[in-house]
């Protein structure tokens, strides 16, 4: 629907931040298609349900913090 509201090009490419190889091949779809990049935003983030701390197990909080933080 995008593209037929005006000027340019919308494309839609499915990515999971937390995995390296996804991201590289984002990079070079981007690329392959429109020959350069430009720009690069990570829109990516989750905020957890609303429990109490101990609720969480370690590996809970380190996905939290790798998709918020580190990617």
């Amino acid at each position: 629907m995008i593209n037929f509201l005006g000027p340019g090009e919308f494309s839609y490419q499915k990515c999971d931040v937390r995995m390296e190889n996804e991201i590289v091949k984002l990079i070079e779809f981007t690329i392959q298609k429109y020959g350069r990049l430009d720009c690069v935003i990570n829109n990516a983030g989750w905020h957890p349900p609303n429990h109490s701390i101990d609720q969480f197990s370690v590996e809970d909080f380190k996905n939290l913090l790798d998709l918020n933080l580190v990617r």
